[in-house]
């Protein structure tokens, strides 16, 4: 709730993702998170023309 507050008191935008939804696993499988995001305003958005971010698979 704090993390959604603050991105609402900055305007700034969480870009939506495709391809993979979590960029965390853990090591059993039985936890999942997505810790890598992008924010940034709607202005950046428009004269980038940016609709998105990929997630694509962590071979590490």
């Amino acid at each position: 709730m704090e993390f959604s507050h603050f991105v609402d008191l900055m305007e700034v935008v969480d870009i939506p993702v495709s391809g993979k939804q979590f960029t965390w696993f853990s090591n059993d499988g039985t936890a999942m998170s997505r810790l890598d995001r992008f924010l940034v305003s709607e202005g950046f958005i428009d004269k980038g023309r940016i609709s998105g971010q990929w997630i694509g698979d962590c071979d590490v």
